[in-house]
């Protein structure tokens, strides 16, 4: 059995709504921009199982992500 770890971020360009909202909590935490530039999300799912990597895909196309904004990588 294998456990398939998918990672799930937005396309770079788009809008990173969590992360935004995290980098203004360290700012408000008295933690200079100049400290910080830039605070990225990433979404983790983790499946355990017997599925192939084609299977793995067709969950990502199809479930885990917006194609138009996110983008995906697994292991």
């Amino acid at each position: 059995m294998m456990i398939w770890r998918i990672e799930v971020s937005e396309k770079k360009g788009f809008y990173d709504a969590a992360g935004a909202s995290v980098e203004r909590d360290i700012r408000d935490l008295g933690i200079s921009a100049g400290k910080v530039k830039e605070v990225r999300t990433v979404g983790v799912y983790l499946i355990e199982g017997d599925a192939s990597e084609r299977d793995i895909r067709k969950v990502c196309d199809n479930l885990v992500i917006d194609p138009v904004t996110q983008d995906y990588t697994f292991s």
